[in-house]
């Protein structure tokens, strides 16, 4: 059998069709609810296993952090309400 791997077109396809969380929330993506709800879902129920200080990390508002592919931005909101400088990114356009 071939190793076929996705290609870019292939990748971005996906992800613009299925954002992270889409099939537990049927809204669009365009109000404060909707994130809300995400956020609820991730903080609540998915990371309640994890650490407490994992997430924790040193700086301020001068501490620049990149969130690369972001998708609906759980850890760019994360880190923005705990007042760092944060720059989102992601290769959809729905992200």
């Amino acid at each position: 059998m071939p190793d076929v791997k996705p290609s870019i077109d292939d990748i971005f396809g996906y992800w613009s069709r299925y954002l992270l969380h889409s099939l537990e929330f049927t809204g669009e993506p365009n109000n404060k609810v909707y994130f809300d709800l995400i956020d609820c879902l991730r903080w609540l129920e998915n990371e309640f296993y994890a650490k407490k200080d994992f997430y924790d990390l040193p700086g301020d508002a001068k501490t620049q952090l990149l969130d690369a592919g972001c998708g609906v931005g759980v850890f760019t909101r994360f880190y923005a309400r705990r007042g760092f400088n944060v720059t989102a990114l992601d290769l959809t356009d729905v992200a």
